[in-house]
Parts: C-alpha cells; sequence; structure tokens
C-alpha cells in the first residue's frame, strides 16, 4: 500500500518480498523487477486461505501496475514451487518473502531472486499519541 484516504502511512522496516523468476528467463537479469514486468507471466501462488496478507500483498501490487492476478501452475509448497520454475521449460514466477531464500545469490543457477520491499504502519492523520510514539520508537531501536 502507498496510500491510504484519510489515513497517514509510518514507515517501519522493509521486508524483502522476492520475485523468483527462472534463471533462463531474459528477466532474471534485471536488478529490479517492477511489478509490470512480471505481470504477463504465469504466478505460482498459495492459495489465499495459506497467507491471506502476503497474497493481498501480491494482488495489490499487481493491480496497482494494472494487471490482473495471472493465474498459473499450482504452488504445492516452497521448495517444490521453485524446482518447478527451475525445471519447466515454459516461464513461470512465484514471489516469497523467506530470508533465507531471499537472501540467495542472484547467481544462483537455476532461479534468479529479484527484490521488493514493504512495511508501513497505517494509522490517523494526526500527532502520534504516546501509545503510538512507543510504538514506532520500538521499531526505529
Amino acid at each position: 500500500m502507498s496510500s491510504a484516504a484519510e489515513l497517514e502511512l509510518l514507515p517501519l522496516w522493509t521486508d524483502p518480498v522476492c520475485a523468483v523468476v527462472p534463471a533462463w528467463h531474459p528477466l532474471a537479469d534485471e536488478d529490479v523487477l517492477r511489478p509490470e514486468q512480471i505481470a504477463e507471466l504465469p504466478l505460482r501462488l498459495a492459495a489465499r486461505d495459506a497467507n491471506p496478507p502476503f497474497r493481498d500483498l501480491i494482488t495489490t501490487v499487481l493491480r496497482d501496475a494494472g494487471a490482473e492476478l495471472p493465474v498459473g501452475p499450482p504452488f504445492t509448497h516452497l521448495q517444490g514451487t521453485l524446482a518447478d520454475i527451475a525445471t519447466d521449460p515454459t516461464a513461470s514466477w512465484t514471489g516469497s518473502t523467506a530470508p533465507v531464500t531471499c537472501h540467495r545469490p542472484s547467481t544462483s543457477r537455476f532461479v534468479r531472486w529479484r527484490r521488493r520491499e514493504h512495511a508501513s504502519l497505517v494509522v490517523p492523520p494526526g500527532p502520534a499519541g504516546p501509545a503510538l510514539r512507543l510504538l514506532l520508537d520500538s521499531f526505529r531501536g
């Protein structure tokens, strides 16, 4: 979410959100992938009930880029889906927030990882009260 009507977004931290594409695909050479670049590729995404916030994030990012949620092959589990992306001759992609997978080197033989970032606290506009200031201080260390 980059804006919200009548609300304020306070950045808290940056989480890696990796778009995982096959290493042989031309997009694997990009340093950062924009949503519109991957929107046409079939998406392997877990069902919404498995991780509603992540599914909503991917859906919103694609919709904000003017794309629909591209239906792709099934998402089984992370490792299985990564293997499928690496070996399937038809390009597809998935997303991940797993810290271990997002920090893999981009020179991976089969799959390339590209990062996006997110994470803000949505609050009513105006000065922060004591509880909100305490919360924000805890994130800023």
